[in-house]
């Protein structure tokens, strides 16, 4: 099975650290048939959600501002975020698998 999957990393409690996670939130409803996999911070954990996925082309993110605590991305990358998800959407068009 060639499972279709975008993974996003991340802690969302250190500020910009939790981009990937705010980014699998935000993609809801707009991939069509591409999984979304919350990864938080599982690390090797996450192998098993992987099994069967095809080649994992792309990972794409951005500097941090900041990774002190908090839940809220700065706001440098807020701004930018949406450029990530343009980025994204662009690769569900082709086919690959995305990380973030």
């Amino acid at each position: 099975m060639n499972r279709k999957v975008i993974l996003g990393l991340g802690n969302l409690l250190r500020i910009d650290d939790g981009l990937g996670v705010h980014a699998i939130r935000a993609l809801a409803g707009k991939v069509g048939d591409w999984e979304l996999i919350d990864g938080g911070t599982l690390g090797l954990t996450l192998l098993p959600y992987l099994e069967g996925v095809g080649d994992l082309h792309e990972v794409l993110g951005l500097e941090p501002e900041s990774l002190e605590w908090g839940t809220e991305l700065s706001g440098a990358v807020q701004n930018a975020l949406p450029l990530l998800l343009d980025q994204v959407l662009e690769l569900v068009t082709f086919a690959r698998g995305v990380a973030l």
